[in-house]
């Protein structure tokens, strides 16, 4: 694992995950954080490569996320912009145990 900078918006979405949240309420929340969807998933997968979140399937026989497919998602549904409880939730974003430790570790050195 390579060292990562975590901005402000990383730090929050670290926050969220902690929850298991569904790529829809992400998406909705924080798009406009990282410039756009396509740019929210490629850095929910840099933090996945740096273990400090998981991206998967919420169901066993749901199809694997890949940045393409978040970023196809999100434009789908204009971003999420309305978040709607009837969404089906393909995918969910957690924090691991390294995220909330990295999350933890910055908030005490503020």
């Amino acid at each position: 694992m390579s060292a990562l900078d975590l901005s402000e918006a990383d730090e929050q979405l670290l926050e969220v995950g902690a929850l298991q949240v569904p790529w829809y309420m992400i998406c909705g929340e924080f798009h406009h954080h990282y410039g756009g969807p396509d740019a929210l998933a490629r850095r929910l997968y840099e933090l996945q490569r740096c273990g400090l979140v998981e991206v998967r399937s919420s169901s066993r026989n749901g199809c694997a996320p890949t940045i393409a497919k978040l970023e196809a998602d999100a434009l789908a549904h204009d971003c999420y912009a309305e978040l709607d409880a009837t969404h089906d939730p393909q995918w969910d974003i957690v924090t691991t145990d390294r995220g909330m430790v990295a999350m933890r570790a910055r908030l005490e050195s503020e």
